[in-house]
């Protein structure tokens, strides 16, 4: 088989290969900026903007877990808040 007719054959098959390919590099991109982004709203929604501090979303979502765990293990706690 002449060398021009391999070529010819194998264009159409680095075409395809090539079509697999880069969809699959652009949705591991997009996946992964959705990564970012879902990660730095989350960090904005629970952290004060000026100091970074945790807010009190967090303080609330983090006594309702320890609420619940100290409902499972049936112990007591207290909860001191000074504003």
């Amino acid at each position: 088989m002449p060398e021009r007719e391999r070529v010819h054959r194998a264009i159409p098959k680095l075409l395809n290969l090539e079509q697999q390919i880069v969809p699959e590099a652009y949705d591991e991109k997009t996946r992964k900026e959705e990564q970012k982004a879902k990660a730095l709203i989350e960090l904005q929604a629970l952290h004060d903007d000026l100091t970074g501090l945790s807010n009190r979303r967090m303080f609330l979502q983090e006594l309702k877990q320890a609420i619940e765990r100290q409902l499972q293990k049936r112990t007591r706690f207290a909860v001191l808040m000074l504003d």
